[in-house]
């Protein structure tokens, strides 16, 4: 009787099969794409403000 319970039980409960909560590999490689994105971005900053007092220190000096 308690068999047939049980079985009833897990037939209508369905327990899933386990299943990896992370997957870590997948996270590291979008975390180093992530990190290249953001040097890449900085670089083109940097150098957009390097480009920009450039001209501003030119301006006054010329003025």
């Amino acid at each position: 009787m308690i068999n047939i319970i049980m079985a009833i039980t897990a037939i209508t409960i369905k327990i899933p099969t386990p299943t990896p909560a992370l997957n870590i590999p997948s996270i590291i490689e979008q975390l180093e794409k992530d990190i290249n994105t953001i040097k890449s971005i900085n670089n083109r900053v940097s150098l957009f403000c390097m480009i920009f007092i450039f001209k501003l220190k030119y301006k006054i000096t010329k003025s």
